[in-house]
């Protein structure tokens, strides 16, 4: 493995309490040649879940270039918060 990088976005949820709509997902795909071999999530310093009744429901490789994250909300009332996504990143020889 060579080029390691790690790539980052930052993606708003907007998360609706009624079921089937209660989750939302986003990912982030590597450069161009790169192979995901790991990733994650971190929400930003000045916010928490806590409150919002929220569930980090995946993390996971959703292909060999990009990282899926999935929140399902639990409560009743709308959810709204930011997350950072993340992606490792290599080439594969």
């Amino acid at each position: 493995m060579s080029g390691y990088e790690i790539v980052t976005i930052t993606s708003s949820f907007h998360i609706l309490p009624e079921p089937n709509v209660n989750y939302a997902f986003d990912r982030v795909r590597c450069p161009s040649g790169k192979k995901v071999v790991a990733g994650g999530y971190q929400l930003p310093s000045d916010q928490s879940l806590t409150g919002l009744e929220i569930l980090p429901e995946g993390s996971y490789p959703d292909s060999d270039s990009s990282w899926q994250v999935r929140f399902r909300n639990q409560g009743s009332g709308i959810a709204q918060f930011d997350a950072i996504l993340y992606a490792v990143c290599v080439f594969v020889e």
